[in-house]
């Protein structure tokens, strides 16, 4: 192999590797641990451990009541946008086997994300507080 090539690979390598600490340092960061320092790697402090701080995982120990009083067959409406909860498609994975529905006018119950108005509905009542979302049912 001659120079060049030696050269280039070694480059690539290093720039592998220093992608990869980036992104275990940011990593870390978003997981709540303090990462201080002014090398590339810098140091980290755990001020508590990571498991389970994943939006993720936060947003499934949220949603663990609703999944315990709606039905498996049950319709959950989301009254306005999805967004507050997180992504569409992850609220819809989290509460499967239940339907997840754009229509909180008709569904049986209703998630009202935080800043979203709870529809008016004589047949809802506040069931439970889901994390910050409220849960609507019947009575």
């Amino acid at each position: 192999m001659d120079l060049r090539r030696r050269i280039a690979l070694g480059l690539l390598v290093v720039a592998a590797l220093a992608g990869a600490l980036r992104g275990a340092v940011d990593g870390l960061e978003h997981a709540g641990a303090e990462v201080a320092g002014p090398s590339i790697a810098g140091r980290a402090r755990w001020r508590f451990g990571l498991a389970g701080l994943d939006p993720i995982s936060s947003l499934d120990r949220d949603l663990e009541p609703v999944r315990a009083v709606v039905p498996a067959k049950g319709v959950v409406g989301i009254a306005g946008d999805a967004g507050p909860l997180g992504n569409w498609l992850l609220v819809r994975y989290l509460l499967a086997p239940r339907e997840l529905s754009y229509d909180a006018a008709s569904a049986p119950w209703v998630l009202v994300p935080p800043g979203e108005v709870a529809p008016v509905r004589s047949d809802l009542r506040p069931r439970l507080q889901a994390g910050s979302a409220l849960l609507l049912g019947p009575p």
